[in-house]
């Protein structure tokens, strides 16, 4: 009956939790390696969403988005419709050294993704001002446009490029 009652020797008692703690330690370091993941995969949304809305353009009357298209430089910037000749686009182009470039063809395309509409392709016109084309955009209403610009230096080869733009 002793035998039932009998404590335990000091071999038979455990000396240590070390499998615990191990087992803490490593879900601390896994608690921090998530959380680390968490806060770098956040930063990165942060800039990559930056750099989206730093993309969606030039509102109508707004500041101008410039894009460049071979040796040419595009800098696009939306009249509003309530403004004498209705919307359009004024696409001022330049070469390398900053000069106008006269004598350019442009053809635009505006589509909006958002509503499954888009407007016929429209030529560019040169204004007045050297280097400046207008193209007309009598349908262009509030929203996100895309424009899918075709320019053709005279001389030079076909370029294209894409704007998106934010008519309010």
């Amino acid at each position: 009956m002793s035998a039932l009652h009998q404590t335990p020797s000091t071999d038979q008692l455990p000396t240590s939790h070390e499998p615990a703690v191990r087992a803490r330690g490593r879900l601390a370091r896994r608690t921090l390696a998530v959380i680390v993941a968490l806060s770098v995969v956040g930063v990165l949304g942060v800039g990559w969403l930056a750099d989206s809305l730093g993309v969606a353009t030039p509102t109508t009357a707004s500041s101008a988005l410039s894009r460049q298209i071979g040796l040419a430089r595009v800098t696009l910037t939306v009249t509003a419709p309530d403004q004498p000749g209705g919307a359009a686009l004024l696409l001022r182009v330049t070469d390398v050294a900053g000069k106008p470039v006269v004598g350019a063809t442009m053809v635009c395309a505006l589509s909006m993704a958002a509503m499954g509409m888009s407007l016929p392709p429209a030529r560019a016109q040169p204004t007045a001002t050297p280097g400046v084309y207008r193209c007309a955009a009598p349908g262009l209403m509030p929203g996100v446009w895309t424009l899918a610009l075709t320019l053709t230096p005279r001389g030079g080869e076909t370029g294209h490029a894409t704007f998106q733009v934010v008519v309010a």
